[in-house]
């Protein structure tokens, strides 16, 4: 890199197998024992990593814990982005972590986003990582999460740990991200066929305030 970070960086570099298997060969490669999966087109508020290392420090049990992702202040607020996030959900849908009085709640059980999320890694290697029959960047990660909270590992929520999201949305761009979703969730219902009513459904798939991700 021609840099000294003062701490060990090894990139490692692969063919195009898909997000989960890329996570996973990253999985194999740590040394550490609490492994954190953030998004490649973010960047981390400073206090994230102490945020992560602290939460699971100070957890009496292994954890996983979701971190908060932001659109970065770069990007500037429109009607999109806040339709996005805050009116549909259909952006991470962090409202349904919210209690009636506004405060964040302390668990997100069933979430994994990978933009911000972070996990034990002898649980992580216990449920045997990423399912990496999944082509595309999408639902892998949260059919992890189903698997994370069936085997009973709490997540936890630390809205602290932010990242920003430095990408800017645009209807067409997202459009096509919905269509790929949507060939993704075949294989997600193929894993977890108690979901397909859900995630197949009319109804289910238009009313996104239900939806885990």
């Amino acid at each position: 890199l021609g840099k000294t970070y003062g701490f060990p960086i090894k990139i490692i570099e692969q063919g195009n197998a898909g997000p989960a298997t890329a996570r996973n060969t990253g999985a194999r490669a740590a040394r550490g024992d609490t492994l954190l999966f953030v998004g490649d087109d973010c960047l981390p508020d400073h206090n994230l990593l102490f945020y992560h290392w602290q939460a699971h420090y100070l957890s009496e049990r292994r954890v996983a814990l979701q971190g908060y992702t932001d659109w970065h202040p770069d990007i500037p607020p429109d009607s999109f982005h806040y339709f996005l996030t805050e009116k549909s959900g259909l952006q991470a849908n962090w409202s349904i972590l919210k209690n009636p009085d506004g405060t964040w709640k302390k668990k997100a059980d069933g979430y994994f986003l990978t933009t911000n999320v972070s996990i034990d890694r002898m649980e992580f290697d216990r449920l045997g990582g990423f399912d990496e029959s999944f082509p595309k960047p999408a639902w892998e990660d949260i059919e992890l999460g189903i698997r994370v909270q069936t085997f009973g590992i709490p997540t936890l929520f630390e809205p602290r740990a932010v990242n920003y999201h430095l990408h800017r949305q645009t209807l067409d761009g997202f459009a096509a991200r919905q269509r790929m979703e949507g060939a993704s969730r075949l294989y997600l219902v193929a894993i977890c066929p108690e979901l397909a009513g859900h995630l197949l459904d009319p109804a289910g798939l238009r009313d996104s305030t239900e939806e885990k991700a």
